[in-house]
């Protein structure tokens, strides 16, 4: 019997419901490290063998997780970016509905996790990594007309509020009312810094 033809459509179905369980499996699993290819494949209804015709590794399916995840954060982002809310209550939106979102991938991945994952793959995945986040840097002191310093600052502020999502030794009270404290702050000192015209004003 001739083994099963099968339409560039249906991998592109079966490759997207990979990516898709495996970011349902990061969520329920709370992160990577408990995370198989046999606990994929078996939420995929899919074989070992078919999951390796898509992806390498286990690391090559979480890095296009990842990939996948933070794209659709910018796209968010932008759409947000061009509402017509003040700059401030932008910023706050984006972090409440986007950033700190239940399926966010940041609440269950930290960066020794994204490295980790990285260094199990070949060197071409460190670099595309590297020139992901060249763009990032250049598009948000493109957005908000920061230079490197600043940029550098608002990252420091998004990884305190990681940080502060991953903490599983305060109460959930805590937890709400410091993440309060640090978006309303994040939002500020963009206010502040950023020469981005405020579309609540028009």
């Amino acid at each position: 019997m001739p083994p099963k033809v099968i339409s560039e459509y249906e991998r592109t179905r079966t490759r997207q419901a990979i990516i898709t369980h495996t970011k349902k499996l990061i969520s329920l699993k709370k992160g990577i490290k408990n995370i198989t290819v046999d606990d994929i494949i078996g939420s995929v209804g899919i074989g070992k063998g078919s999951f390796y015709s898509y992806f390498p590794s286990k690391e090559a399916c979480i890095y296009e997780v990842i990939k996948q995840a933070y794209k659709t954060d910018l796209e968010q982002f932008k759409i947000i970016m061009g509402g017509e809310l003040s700059l401030k209550e932008r910023i706050e939106k984006f972090l409440w509905d986007v950033f700190l979102a239940e399926d966010a991938i940041d609440r269950y991945m930290s960066t020794q996790d994204f490295e980790m994952v990285l260094r199990k793959l070949p060197p071409e995945y460190s670099e595309c990594d590297i020139q992901a986040n060249k763009a990032t840097v250049v598009g948000m002191m493109e957005l908000f007309d920061f230079d490197r310093v600043r940029c550098e600052s608002l990252a420091a502020f998004l990884d305190c509020i990681s940080y502060v999502v991953k903490q599983t030794d305060i109460s959930r009270e805590a937890q709400v009312e410091t993440l309060g404290i640090l978006v309303q702050t994040v939002a500020e000192y963009v206010e502040a810094h950023s020469k981005v015209i405020d579309n609540s004003a028009r």
